[in-house]
């Protein structure tokens, strides 16, 4: 699923663009869908529960004193898989926008031919790298991370603990020299199993009411348990015993 937001405080124009886009991706063999924000700060509130693989800008707003540039500063270093398009009607931006991590400038009496190419260019970037990108809300962040990294998830009281291959890709200098033991950490976020299960991909598997595995990273089986590559044991539980062999089978004979 290719998830899209467009965000512009012109309504109009935010209908426009949002037909446009429709239009020209029906024709294409994807599952996307369209969400638009007229504010900023609702596209914000909803980064933290979405999954955003296309944004599309306007740059200056009346309703915040941010620009589309000073918000793509603030989230694009946070969520490196994100394809970002500038479109609006302001040319004096033009330079300025290079210094920001974006893919596309289009103005908006270009849009019928720019931001077709855009998108495409967009959804070929999207296509040609990992599509297993997933939201996770982390120190008051929003954090992209790559689904593969992930080696397991725990479900602890209201929060899910996700452990990876390499934590510190996901962390800052400063939080990797002040944590004592990064072997052992992991990205924790308030949600439930029942949010996260329908976005991962079929190498993950529930072996337990508090635990979900990335079968990719399973070192060793056992009748109750399974070694993880991070030298961490997870159990199966009786409940998911039969669900977890059948799944095994099926994935190692593919």
């Amino acid at each position: 699923m290719i998830n899209i937001a467009i965000c512009d405080d012109n309504i109009y124009q935010l209908h426009t663009t949002q037909e446009f886009v429709n239009s020209h991706l029906s024709s294409k063999k994807i599952d996307y869908k369209i969400y638009i924000f007229d504010k900023l700060t609702s596209l914000e509130k909803h980064l933290a529960k979405t999954n955003f693989n296309i944004l599309i800008l306007e740059i200056r707003y009346n309703n915040d004193s941010r620009t589309g540039l000073a918000f793509t500063r603030q989230y694009a270093s946070d969520t490196p898989g994100i394809k970002i398009i500038f479109l609006t009607s302001y040319t004096q931006y033009f330079q300025e926008a290079y210094l920001y991590n974006h893919i596309y400038y289009v103005l908006k009496e270009d849009m019928a031919f720019h931001l077709k190419n855009a998108l495409d260019i967009a959804l070929k970037d999207i296509d040609n790298t990992n599509p297993y990108l997933l939201s996770i809300s982390f120190n008051r962040k929003h954090t992209i991370v790559n689904i593969n990294d992930i080696v397991f998830m725990e479900k602890d009281l209201r929060k899910i603990k996700f452990f990876f291959k390499d934590v510190t890709k996901y962390l800052s200098p400063t939080d990797i020299k002040n944590i004592k033991n990064i072997k052992d950490y992991s990205l924790d976020t308030y949600a439930s199993f029942d949010y996260y299960l329908p976005l991962l991909p079929d190498n993950f598997i529930q072996t337990h009411r508090a635990f979900i595995v990335n079968i990719d990273h399973i070192k060793e089986i056992h009748k109750n348990y399974v070694m993880m590559h991070n030298q961490k044991f997870v159990p199966i539980s009786r409940k998911y015993h039969n669900e977890v062999d059948n799944r095994l089978s099926k994935y190692f004979i593919k």
